[in-house]
């Protein structure tokens, strides 16, 4: 997951256009949920979160985008898989 994120967010960094470089901007963060089926495996665990049921499920993988807004355009800057800490 950390290569797939690392990689996705290199991308964005290379394709940025110049305009993101100068001045101030608004951000937006989204938060996606992906309906999750089945027993998770060891390591998809940590990526596995729970909430109200949509699409027959309570259990999603959920990951969040940063973007710049800037003359009423997004640009993707940033993307993460969100992990779910559990408590000891």
């Amino acid at each position: 997951m950390e290569t797939l994120e690392s990689r996705l967010n290199k991308t964005f960094h290379d394709n940025l256009p110049p305009r993101i470089y100068k001045g101030k901007h608004c951000v937006a963060i989204d938060l996606n949920l992906i309906p999750y089926y089945g027993k998770p495996t060891s390591a998809e665990v940590p990526y596995i979160c729970r909430s109200k049921a949509k699409d027959g499920t309570c259990s999603f993988y959920a990951y969040a985008t940063l973007y710049v807004i800037k003359k009423n355009k997004r640009t993707a800057i940033a993307i993460t898989a969100v992990r779910i800490m559990t408590q000891m």
